[in-house]
């Protein structure tokens, strides 16, 4: 049923929906609280400081879903409050999503976490699928203004 009611709520933009996107942005179920977070985020437009607040309280959400959906919210009203979440995440493990937001946020801030994300590796396996990072990494790089003081080598993929 509250899966149902965030779907039902993101598609408006006013003051009670929002309001009950928030409530359930802290559901104890993930799907809802990851779907809510989706709606404050990514399909309500209004920038108001309890969207921010709700956000930001979703940036250590044990679920990484309703974390990259926080990020992207924070991101796309260009609060500087994310980086630091972007940062030791990047130290922590390394993403498509992770990187595109680097690269979205575009700050000197993150190219030491971009260069630790490097050296453990710029691949990522989603679904026993091998993915190479490093054309997002390059890309998060320059954005951001990093200044690469060695050459870096692909990833390396197991053979096909």
């Amino acid at each position: 049923m509250r899966y149902s009611v965030v779907h039902a709520l993101s598609c408006h933009d006013d003051e009670r929906a929002i309001n009950g996107l928030i409530e359930l942005s802290t559901d104890s179920d993930e799907i809802v609280r990851d779907w809510a977070t989706f709606g404050l985020g990514s399909l309500i437009n209004t920038d108001t400081p309890a969207i921010r607040r709700a956000l930001r309280a979703r940036l250590n959400d044990t679920d990484p879903y309703a974390q990259n959906e926080a990020i992207e919210g924070l991101i796309r009203r260009e609060d500087p409050s994310v980086i630091p979440t972007v940062v030791s995440e990047l130290k922590r493990r390394v993403t498509h999503d992770l990187l595109y937001a680097a690269e979205r946020i575009a700050s000197p801030q993150l190219c030491e976490a971009l260069m630790s994300a490097a050296d453990r590796g710029l691949t990522m396996e989603e679904d026993g699928t091998v993915f190479d990072l490093t054309e997002t990494w390059q890309d998060a790089m320059q954005a951001c203004g990093c200044i690469v003081d060695r050459p870096r080598p692909m990833s390396d993929l197991p053979d096909a």
